[in-house]
């Protein structure tokens, strides 16, 4: 018994023997496009039904609820005629500029973006509505 805890046991190691590389050999691996690796194993049986198929949804909306309003504001503002207003608008906060009240100035802008943000959302409520109807079927 006591021999055998004497002897030195030598335990190869799970990938085979490593052999002892230089200084320039591990650079060239550190560095290398792409390491060696040991070889991956996939076994299909145990993946999930969903993760194979495809979602069979689709989607026609442009905005989603975080890009709604900046996206109507950025589109809408793309506009001669909406950024010259807007302009105008911020004018009156310059008291050397200031011509009239705020309210004249502001309320048509924001006459015109509520009535176009009501419209862009209604039409995009439209678009969801159709393409979940379109995957159900």
């Amino acid at each position: 018994m006591a021999e055998r805890l004497n002897q030195s046991i030598d335990y190869e190691p799970l990938l085979g023997p490593q052999k002892k590389l230089t200084c320039k050999e591990k650079l060239s691996e550190c560095f290398q496009r792409h390491p060696r690796h040991e070889p991956r194993i996939v076994q299909p049986a145990k993946l999930s039904w969903q993760r194979l198929q495809p979602t069979n949804m689709v989607s026609n909306t442009k905005y989603s609820l975080l890009t709604f309003l900046p996206m109507v504001l950025f589109n809408q503002f793309k506009f001669f005629q909406n950024f010259f207003f807007l302009v105008m608008a911020l004018t009156q906060f310059v008291k050397v500029l200031k011509v009239g009240m705020i309210v004249t100035y502001f309320a048509p802008l924001v006459f015109v973006l509520s009535i176009t943000i009501i419209k862009e959302a209604f039409e995009d409520m439209k678009r969801y509505i159709r393409d979940r109807k379109v995957a159900r079927d």
